[in-house]
């Protein structure tokens, strides 16, 4: 599949540093990747999410900010942390003026929706 040759890769294009405003993705989606695995370390996939989040911050991108912020929000809800999910989420999207019919701003808004 071709998201488990891309999750084998991902870990050290972060680690040379490559492309440092795409790191909070590279980040987001190797976290993503390890939920895939057969037992998946949830403690370092939140660990990475919010690491994501936090350089997404740092960076001033928005966008990747979102992206992170929908991905932890899903695991917290998925382990029944729903007000917490839903409390990053809409902090997130709130901040938002434009591209709400965008794929990503449309999943954010479905997710919120099912959070409440």
């Amino acid at each position: 599949v071709w998201w488990a040759r891309c999750c084998v890769y991902l870990p050290s294009i972060v680690e040379r540093g490559v492309s440092n405003w795409l790191q909070p993705e590279f980040l987001r989606l190797g976290a993503v990747c390890n939920l895939r695995e057969k037992r998946p370390d949830v403690v370092k996939v939140e660990r990475t999410l919010l690491k994501s989040l936090e350089l997404a911050r740092i960076q001033g991108g928005k966008f990747w900010e979102l992206r992170a912020a929908v991905s932890l929000a899903r695991l917290w809800g998925e382990r029944g942390d729903r007000q917490k999910a839903y409390d990053l989420l809409l902090t997130v999207y709130d901040r938002f003026t434009e591209g709400f019919k965008t794929a990503d701003m449309k999943e954010t808004k479905t997710l919120l929706d099912q959070l409440q």
